[in-house]
């Protein structure tokens, strides 16, 4: 027969136990209800550059998608950066405030930036929502270096630090043109073709492949690109 501290240690294994179970289950239950309303409000999200009209028609609904996400997870760096898309698009809308919006984008951008440090995609935005607002300062130049640092073959990554840095060149440090033309660089020797041609395309649109060409192999598939420089 178990003694009275036996039977209280069984006691309290089966009381442990069971509640880490209970903390386990709701804990990958809000986790995965975050997430379902997380993906509900990026599948919407995804639509509005193709129809700009549809952002104020389901405004509320994907605001709401996004603080149902929240609420069961506010660590989720996914739901953040979905927010600040969320604002980002609604700058573009002439009858909202464009600065409060980009600056709630920023905002949201930066928490998720925090949750996950490592996400080389998220700096590449917050250094563009930044030259969007003017704020060419410590942290404009910070969040250009980690995107590079963290995803220097990441196409996304490659395709904003590019136009964020062209678009403020004259602005720019000697070290942060550096750091554009060889993200342009690798852009440009890339294997794939289609992102070889989008880099090419945001060059010459700025007029910047001479800066570039003289740093590519002289090979037939960059002639085309580097014949007039």
């Amino acid at each position: 027969m178990a003694t009275p501290v036996e039977l209280l240690i069984r006691y309290g294994a089966i009381v442990f136990v069971t509640g880490f179970l209970l903390v386990s289950t709701w804990n990958a239950f809000r986790i995965g209800i975050s997430g379902i309303y997380d993906a509900m409000a990026e599948a919407e999200i995804d639509q509005w550059p193709k129809a700009i009209e549809k952002i104020e028609d389901n405004r509320n609904r994907v605001e709401s998608y996004l603080s149902i996400s929240h609420k069961f997870n506010s660590g989720n760096p996914s739901t953040y950066m979905n927010l600040g898309r969320f604002y980002e698009f609604r700058a573009l809308d002439k009858l909202q405030n464009r600065k409060e919006n980009l600056q709630s984008a920023l905002h949201h951008y930066t928490q998720a930036s925090k949750l996950r440090p490592v996400g080389s995609v998220s700096w590449a935005i917050i250094a563009e929502v930044k030259s969007q607002l003017g704020e060419l300062d410590p942290e404009f130049e910070e969040a250009l270096v980690q995107s590079v640092r963290l995803g220097p073959w990441e196409p996304l990554v490659q395709i904003l630090v590019v136009r964020t840095g062209l678009r403020n060149w004259a602005q720019l440090s000697g070290q942060m043109r550096e750091l554009v033309r060889d993200t342009a660089i690798r852009g440009m020797l890339s294997r794939a073709p289609g992102r070889r041609n989008t880099m090419a395309a945001i060059l010459e649109k700025q007029n910047f492949l001479p800066m570039v060409c003289p740093y590519l192999p002289n090979s037939d598939q960059f002639s085309r690109f580097c014949k007039n420089t």
